[in-house]
């Protein structure tokens, strides 16, 4: 899919030539070893596709990191991990919300006071982790401190370790695959709003 999708031209010039290199090494192979799981991805896992070249392919997912490495993200994580397992230990078992839509994916003013609306309105406790160019309604953030109900975290935040909490019941996610392996590893169900390229797929499965 991806060789396909760089045929025909659908993928940025500066890294289709790394992209194609790697397609096609990868079509040299055997058979593939994937981070996935058969729950999700069952059906492809039996029928081995045409863009991998018919090889078969084994799962050995889903994998995830046992800690969160925030100085490989280019800085230290705007909440500790430690920090934020404090908070979320006030909460009983699988009621809170994490609602987090990765790195990239920026929520519209109008999403994100319909996001704000949906959490307040729910009066279910939330962990909202904020991207740094991504914004919160005005007021939210001060409501949710003062019931004692929600937290907002601007900038990268300790993702593994908080879906991996006890008190965490629930995951709103772009469903992209770093988010949906992570989620499956730590057995949380997800409440999926895709954004864009392979997160509808994801979201779908």
């Amino acid at each position: 899919m991806l060789y396909k999708a760089y045929i025909e031209g659908l993928v940025e010039e500066q890294v289709g030539e790394s992209l194609k290199q790697n397609c096609l090494w990868n079509l040299e192979g055997w058979g593939f070893v994937s981070n996935t799981f058969r729950a999700l991805e069952g059906r492809y896992l039996d029928a081995p596709l045409e863009d991998l070249g018919f090889k078969r392919v084994w799962a050995v997912g889903p994998v995830a990191p046992d800690t969160d490495a925030a100085g490989e993200r280019g800085g230290e994580a705007a909440v500790a991990a430690g920090d934020l397992s404090a908070w979320l230990d006030a909460f009983p078992e699988g009621s809170v919300v994490y609602v987090c839509f990765g790195s990239q994916a920026v929520l519209t003013p109008a999403m994100a006071a319909a996001l704000a609306e949906a959490l307040e309105r729910s009066a279910a406790p939330f962990v909202w982790g904020v991207s740094g160019d991504g914004v919160v309604p005005e007021g939210c953030e001060a409501r949710a401190a003062a019931a004692a109900r929600g937290m907002v975290v601007r900038g990268w935040a300790p993702k593994v370790a908080a879906l991996r909490h006890a008190a965490v019941g629930w995951f709103m996610t772009h469903c992209g695959w770093n988010s949906v392996r992570e989620a499956g590893a730590a057995g949380v169900p997800m409440l999926a709003w895709p954004m864009a390229a392979d997160q509808f797929v994801n979201a779908r499965l």
